[in-house]
């Protein structure tokens, strides 16, 4: 099994966006990183990721380019704070 784990993209700041929603540069870096991975043809079956609305959009970019959106699941233990 292999699992890849992928920081999101490039969020706003926080004064700007309560939510920290990516930024448009964070969302266009996030789709470049999925296409390349979509090139070398993985075996992804399920996205996690936190409940932070950065996490969720930059999981929602690699399901989408993946073509698993339907596989998509918040994920407890995910969280900047959470225990390792």
């Amino acid at each position: 099994m292999l699992l890849y784990l992928i920081q999101h993209g490039v969020a706003k700041k926080e004064e700007d966006d309560p939510d920290r929603d990516l930024t448009d540069q964070g969302a266009a870096e996030v789709e470049k990183m999925a296409a390349y991975l979509k090139a070398h043809n993985p075996q992804i079956h399920v996205v996690w990721h936190s409940g932070k609305t950065r996490s969720r959009h930059t999981a929602e970019i690699f399901a989408d380019a993946l073509d698993i959106a339907n596989r998509l699941l918040e994920h407890t233990g995910l969280a900047p704070n959470d225990d390792v």
